[in-house]
Parts: C-alpha cells; structure tokens; sequence
C-alpha cells in the first residue's frame, strides 16, 4: 500500500507540473505604438530640446479629427504615440505642432499600418510601414525623426 501511495503522489505532482498553463503569467503587450520626435530640418536640433516647441504645444489627431492618446517623453524629447483604433493598412495620423507666441505651426502627415504577430500566449501589433509623406524621416533605435 504504501508503495501505492508513493506512485499515486508522483503522478500527482507529475500532472500539476507538466499541465500548468505557460501563459498564465504571460502579460500581453500593450497596443502598437511607435516614438517620433522632430528636427530642425536646418540645423539638425530637436525642436524640444532647442525650445522651438514644448510638449504643451502638441495635438495628435486622426482624420475625423478625434484626439490620439500620447505622452512627451521628457528624456528623450521624444512623443510615445498609442493608436487606439487601428486598422490593419492604411493609418494616418496628424501631428500638430503649435507655438502660438512665435506663431510657428507644423502639422505632420504620419501613415502606417499594423502588423499583427500571433504569439502562443497573446496577439503582438506592431506599427510597421511608417511614412511622412510631406517631411524626410528617419529611424534612429526605434525612434523615427522627422524633419520639420
């Protein structure tokens, strides 16, 4: 009997362990965003960093003109973008700089698409296919820079 026991508590912690749920842990990743940030397309200086604007100075909208959620990054001058109503092909977004007390605005064409990765535990979008129709831009570690 007692031999019985010892193999009926093997196959036990045999099964918890081996059935356990990989994903169960597994954080799904937030909704595709991507990180811009502007040049002077003179002087090759970020507009933030040389106070040609300030991040009070942004808005982001979409084409019916609803407002897209961002935050300034103030250590890197840079703006996180979050789309929250992406679709597959065929994105874009307006980005509007405003300095009302030199009466400098620029507002930037942003298109992309999303890219969706099936992982084995969650959905991954991606922002792919970035373009500034109007502008030169470019990517430096993830981060595209538009020159204004």
């Amino acid at each position: 009997m007692r031999k019985f026991g010892y193999l009926l508590l093997a196959v036990v912690t045999f099964v918890n362990f081996s059935c356990s749920d990989k994903c169960s842990d597994a954080d799904a990743p937030p909704l595709a965003s991507l990180f811009v940030t502007f040049v002077d397309e003179a002087t090759d200086e970020n507009v933030f960093e040389n106070e040609r604007f300030t991040a009070n100075q942004i808005s982001i909208l979409l084409e019916d003109e609803q407002e897209v959620p961002f935050n300034f990054l103030i250590n890197t001058n840079s703006i996180h973008i979050v789309p929250l109503r992406p679709l597959a092909e065929g994105n874009t977004i307006f980005i509007i700089l405003n300095n009302p007390e030199t009466d400098d605005a620029v507002t930037i064409e942003l298109q992309f698409d999303i890219e969706t990765q099936n992982q084995e535990c969650f959905t991954l979008n991606k922002v792919v296919n970035v373009q500034t129709p109007n502008n030169d831009s470019e990517v430096d570690n993830d981060i595209y820079q538009i020159k204004i």
